[in-house]
């Protein structure tokens, strides 16, 4: 049997365009860092990839997650120790009026100074994070949670907390309810 010279030179060329393809797949592959830059290359090694950017992805979700409720969580520590600071110094001049000694304008002078830190009282619990979010608002957080009118205070909020997911299975609260923290306080 006889090959022909054309046959000859047609089988030389494809062997040196499936080379050139096989080094342009290299090249990309050593380009990338991948050894699997398509499907094609490694089906089996292709799926567990996406599996493991999918866990990447969510990973990266519950520490984002995490993060937002540790830095909830810490602004509403900061808003309690904030209340805190202001009903004791209620307290004080409570007592420091109820002195017998004490005269009408020290009286006065204290009344408005409670007034004031009442008000500070009503803007810790309206506190806000970062987005904009009422820190007491339970799950309505979008909306201010206490308003006063005259002596009463009135919370607009509700009982619910939210629920962050920080792992596959565990969910942890960013934070408590207004009603829960200002309004239900055990005497």
């Amino acid at each position: 049997m006889r090959i022909s010279t054309s046959s000859i030179q047609q089988g030389g060329l494809a062997t040196m365009l499936r080379a050139q393809s096989e080094l342009a797949r290299t090249q990309e592959q050593i380009a990338t860092g991948r050894r699997v830059v398509t499907a094609a290359d490694d089906p089996g090694a292709a799926v567990q990839i996406q599996q493991i950017e999918r866990m990447l992805a969510a990973n990266k979700q519950y520490a984002t997650n995490a993060s937002v409720a540790t830095n909830r969580l810490s602004l509403e520590e900061q808003a309690l120790a904030d209340a805190g600071n202001t009903i004791r110094r209620v307290s004080e001049l409570a007592l420091q009026a109820n002195n017998g000694v004490i005269d009408f304008a020290s009286r006065r002078s204290i009344a408005t100074e409670i007034r004031s830190r009442l008000e500070e009282l009503m803007s810790v619990a309206n506190r806000q994070d970062a987005s904009g979010d009422y820190v007491f608002g339970g799950t309505r957080s979008a909306g201010r949670p206490f308003s006063r009118t005259a002596a009463v205070v009135a919370y607009a909020g509700d009982a619910g907390s939210r629920m962050v997911q920080v792992s596959p299975s565990q969910r942890v609260e960013d934070g408590h309810s207004g009603d829960e923290v200002f309004m239900n306080v055990p005497g």
